[in-house]
């Protein structure tokens, strides 16, 4: 019988099949026409194999997405600045007092209760 070669990407959904466990090693096996320790041997390649993915995606990601985030922090943070003296602004324009801000003047009762004219 000759020596089958399986491309990378059959191996990888095997093992990703394997790692599912939705399916015993025997089933998929069977379904992907291999032999059970082939399908294991996959399986524990992937496992070993799949931190090194993270680790060079997360060094990548990290450095890549920075400048965006710095970019965005700084435009937030101007949008607040500007935001924080256009209420001061009204404050001392409007000569507002801290009791004119409040939501319900008066008593809170009032609110509530009207009393009937004797």
């Amino acid at each position: 019988m000759a020596k089958r070669i399986h491309s990378p990407e059959f191996k990888a959904e095997v093992a990703l099949a394997a790692m599912t466990g939705n399916k015993t090693l025997a089933e998929l096996a069977s379904i992907y026409d291999l032999h059970p320790v082939q399908v294991c041997q996959w399986k524990k390649q992937f496992a070993k194999r799949l931190p090194e993915l993270f680790k060079n995606s997360d060094l990548n990601s990290n450095q890549d997405g920075g400048d965006d985030l710095m970019r965005q922090v700084g435009r937030l943070k101007a949008a607040n600045d500007a935001l924080k003296d256009e209420i001061e602004w009204q404050k001392k324009t409007l000569q507002l007092q801290p009791r004119d801000l409040a939501v319900f003047p008066g008593t809170r009762s009032s609110n509530y209760f009207t009393a009937a004219p004797v």
